[in-house]
C-alpha cells in the first residue's frame, strides 16, 4: 500500500523533478566544455553532475568565504541561486538573483536567467502577478531554447492560476511548436493535465476531456520520462477522463476510459469505482457489480472500498436479488463497525506514537523538495495515504526531514568541536612544556652574553681601524711566527743599544718593514672582511633574539591558542543553542502534522459513520418491505424507485467523484518538467 502511494506520489513530483536547476545545469554544461579556471569550481561541477547538491552548494560557499570562484563570471551564481531554489532556500536564491540583475553590465543570459528563477519563486510563493511581471521581462528573443521551453511552461501554469486558459492554451500551443519532433521535454503532458483540471474546475468537462486525451494520445517515449511514469500519467488521465465524463452522463464513453487503466497502480481502485457507476448509470447493474466485487477483495482502509461496500447491496436492489443486498448490507453494516473501531485504535496510537519514524523520516543531504522516500508500512500510514502523499503535507514532512538532517549534522560537529577541544588541550600543555625548557636554559642570558661579547668585538675593530694595528689582522700561522720573530729581534736590538751593531739593528728594522708593508697591503681588505663577518653575526643575533623574544610572545599570550579556544567556545554555544532552536520547532511541526493527521482520521472515521448510517437505514428498510409471510410489498417497477443518491458519484459525500479526480493534487502536477536530468525547482 504504501509501495503504491509512493508511486502515485512520485508521479506527481516527476514534472518538478525533471526542472530542478536547469538554468544552472545549462551554465555547468556550457563550462563543462573548456577548461576550469578556478579548482573550487571544478569540484562543484564535479559533485553537481554527480547529483551531489548539497556538497555542490558547499563548495561554492566555502568558495565565496575565501574570496570567491574566479575566471568562470556569473555562472557559480547561477548554479548557487538553482540548487538554493531546489532546496527551498527562497530568500537566498531571490538574494543572488537580484544582485545579478542590479548590475547593467551583466549579459542578456545571466538577466534571462535570473529572471526565470525569480519567476518560479514567485510562482512557489503563488504570487502569480509578480510571476508574470518576472517572466515579461525576460528577452525571449534573445533567449536560449532551453530558457523559452521553460517560459513558455511557466507562463502556461501561471495563466492557469489566473483562470485565463485561453491564454493558456495559446502559451501551451507556442511551446509544443517550439519544442520540435526530437525534442523530449515532457511538458506538454504535465501542461495538458493541468489545463484538463483547471476546464474541470469550471464545470466544462468537454474540454477538460479533450485536454486529458492528449497526455495519452501521444506515444510513450523513452526519453521524457521513465516508462513507468508515463503509465502512470496515462492511468491518471483515463481515470479523471472517465469521471469527467460520467459528470456529462457519457457512461459508454467513460466505460472505455476506466478500461484503460492498469490495474497495477493506486489509481486502479478509483477507476474500478468509477467503472461500476458507469455500468450503473447504462442499467447494466451485473457490469456495476463485478468492478466492485473486485473492490471488496482489496483494503477496507480505501475509501473506494468504502464506497463499493454501500453500492454494491444497492446494485442488488436494482437487480431485485432484496436477499442478497440484505446481506450485503449487513455484511457492510459489520465491516463499516469493525472499520470505526480501528481508526478509534489508529488514533489513539498516532496520539502516542513517535512521528519522524512513522513518517519514515531519513536523513539524505541531498534530499530537497522533490525527493520523497517511500512510506513505511505501518497500519496508520493505510488510513493516511491520501494525506501523506499531497504535496502540502510532504513539503513539511521535508521541513522535517532537513531539520533533522540539520540535528544530525549539528551532533556530528558537536563530536568534531569535542575533538578540537582535546587537540586544543593538548597544545595548551605542549606550551606549558617548551616554557618549562625555555626557561632552564636560559635563552635570554645566553643572548645577552653574545650581544656583549659582539660589543667588545665593535670596540675591537674601531681600535684596529684607528691605530692603523696592521699586525692585528695577520692570521696565517708562519706569518704571525714571522711576526713574533721580527718583533723579538727588534726589541733586542733597541734594548741592546750600541752593544748590537748598526748592520744587525738595521737588518732587524728591515725585516720588520717588510712585514709591516706586507699586512699594510691586505689590511683594508681584511678590516672589511671582518666588519662584514661581524655585521652578518649582529644580524643573526638580532634574528635570534627577535624569534626568541616571538616565542616568548607566544607562550605568554598564545595567539594561536586562545582565539581558538575563543571560537571553539563561541562554536558550542551556538551549536547548542542552534540545537534547542531546530528541537523546539521540529517538535512544533510534528506537533502541527500529528494536528493533521488527527484530523484526517477523523474525517474517515465520519465518511465510515455516513456509509454505517445509509447502511443501518437500507437494512431497516429492507425489513420493513418484507411481510410475516416472505413475500415482498413492493413489485419491481416500485423496487426501481430507491436510490442512494448521497453516495452516488457527483454527490459529494464520496471521496471519489467527477470533480475530485480533476483536482486531486493538480498542485504537484503544475510544477511541471523541465530537460531530462535537470534540477531546478
Amino acid at each position: 500500500m504504501a509501495t503504491v502511494a509512493a508511486k502515485t506520489l512520485r508521479l506527481s513530483l516527476a514534472a518538478a523533478t525533471l526542472s530542478v536547476c536547469s538554468l544552472a545545469a545549462e551554465a555547468a554544461k556550457k563550462e563543462a566544455l573548456s577548461s576550469v579556471a578556478d579548482l573550487s569550481y571544478g569540484v562543484t561541477l564535479y559533485h553537481y553532475f554527480q547529483n551531489d547538491y548539497f556538497n555542490a552548494l558547499s563548495e561554492l560557499y566555502v568558495a565565496k568565504e575565501r574570496g570567491g570562484i574566479q575566471g568562470h563570471g556569473d555562472n557559480p551564481a547561477i548554479i548557487e541561486g538553482g540548487i538554493s531554489l531546489a532546496f527551498g532556500m527562497h530568500n537566498t536564491a531571490s538574494d543572488l538573483f537580484n544582485e545579478l540583475l542590479a548590475d547593467e553590465s551583466k549579459p542578456t543570459s545571466v538577466k534571462n536567467a535570473a529572471w526565470l528563477n525569480l519567476s518560479k519563486l514567485a510562482y512557489q510563493r503563488s504570487q502569480w502577478s509578480t510571476a508574470a511581471q518576472s517572466l515579461a521581462n525576460l528577452d525571449a528573443e534573445n533567449a536560449s531554447h532551453l530558457v523559452n521551453i521553460e517560459r513558455l511552461a511557466l507562463q502556461t501554469n501561471i495563466h492557469i492560476h489566473q483562470d485565463n486558459l485561453q491564454a493558456a492554451e495559446d502559451s501551451l500551443n507556442l511551446l509544443i511548436e517550439s519544442k520540435g519532433k526530437k525534442d523530449p521535454t515532457a511538458w506538454p503532458y504535465y501542461l495538458h493535465h493541468n489545463l484538463a483540471s483547471a476546464y474541470g474546475r469550471n464545470g466544462n468537462f468537454s474540454q477538460a476531456i479533450s485536454h486529458y486525451q492528449s497526455v495519452y494520445a501521444a506515444d510513450l517515449t523513452e526519453y521524457s520520462l521513465e516508462p513507468d511514469l508515463q503509465l502512470a500519467l496515462r492511468d491518471k488521465a483515463h481515470t479523471a477522463a472517465g469521471f469527467s465524463h460520467l459528470a456529462l452522463n457519457e457512461y459508454e464513453a467513460a466505460q472505455a476510459e476506466f478500461n484503460q487503466v492498469r490495474l497495477v497502480d493506486g489509481l486502479s481502485n478509483q477507476a474500478l469505482l468509477g467503472s461500476g457507476w458507469a455500468a450503473y448509470g447504462q442499467e447494466v447493474y451485473g457490469d456495476a457489480i463485478r468492478p466492485w466485487q473486485e473492490l471488496l477483495r482489496r483494503s477496507l482502509f480505501e475509501p473506494e472500498v468504502q464506497e463499493a461496500s454501500l453500492a454494491l447491496p444497492f446494485a442488488y436492489e436494482k437487480m431485485g436479488a432484496q436477499g442478497e443486498a440484505l446481506l450485503a448490507y449487513l455484511d457492510a453494516e459489520n465491516t463499516y463497525e469493525s472499520e470505526l473501531n480501528r481508526i478509534d485504535a489508529a488514533t489513539g496510537a498516532l496520539s502516542d506514537i513517535a512521528l519522524l519514524p512513522l513518517l519514515n523520516i531519513e536523513v539524505d543531504r541531498n534530499s530537497n523538495w522533490l525527493n520523497t522516500p517511500e512510506l513505511v508500512e505501518a497500519p496508520i500510514i493505510n488510513y493516511l495515504q491520501r494525506l501523506v502523499t499531497r504535496n502540502q503535507f510532504q513539503a513539511r514532512v521535508q521541513e522535517l526531514r532537513d531539520m533533522q538532517a540539520l540535528i544530525e549534522e549539528l551532533t556530528v560537529w558537536e563530536q568534531k568541536l569535542t575533538d578540537y577541544q582535546d587537540l586544543n588541550q593538548a597544545r595548551t600543555e605542549q606550551r606549558a612544556q617548551q616554557d618549562l625548557e625555555i626557561q632552564n636554559r636560559d635563552y635570554d642570558t645566553l643572548i645577552q652574553t653574545l650581544a656583549e661579547q659582539k660589543a667588545t668585538v665593535d670596540t675591537e675593530i674601531s681600535r684596529i681601524r684607528s691605530e692603523e694595528d696592521y699586525f692585528a689582522l695577520a692570521t696565517d700561522p708562519d706569518t704571525l711566527d714571522l711576526i713574533k720573530r721580527a718583533k723579538r729581534s727588534k726589541a733586542l736590538a733597541e734594548k741592546a743599544g750600541d752593544l748590537v751593531s748598526p748592520r744587525k739593528q738595521a737588518q732587524a728594522k728591515l725585516y720588520w718593514g717588510i712585514l709591516y708593508w706586507q699586512q699594510s697591503q691586505n689590511f683594508h681588505d681584511n678590516l672589511w672582511t671582518l666588519e662584514q663577518q661581524r655585521d652578518s653575526l649582529a644580524r643573526e643575533i638580532n634574528t635570534v633574539k627577535n624569534s626568541f623574544d616571538r616565542v616568548m610572545d607566544a607562550s605568554h599570550n598564545a595567539p594561536d591558542i586562545i582565539p581558538m579556544q575563543q571560537r571553539l567556545d563561541q562554536a558550542e554555544a551556538d551549536i547548542a543553542q542552534k540545537q534547542d532552536n531546530l528541537t523546539q520547532l521540529l517538535a512544533t511541526i510534528e506537533n502541527e502534522l500529528r494536528t493533521e493527521l488527527l484530523a484526517e482520521l477523523e474525517q474517515q472515521k465520519l465518511r465510515v459513520r455516513f456509509y454505517l448510517a445509509e447502511t443501518k437505514l437500507s437494512i431497516a428498510r429492507l425489513y420493513d418491505t418484507r411481510p410475516i409471510d416472505g413475500d415482498l410489498l413492493i413489485d419491481t417497477n416500485e423496487q426501481e424507485t430507491h436510490s442512494l443518491p448521497e453516495v452516488s458519484p457527483g454527490s459529494g459525500n464520496s471521496d471519489i467523484n467527477s470533480n475530485s479526480i480533476i483536482d486531486d493534487d493538480t498542485s504537484a502536477l503544475e510544477s511541471a518538467p523541465q530537460e531530462e536530468g535537470s534540477d531546478d525547482a
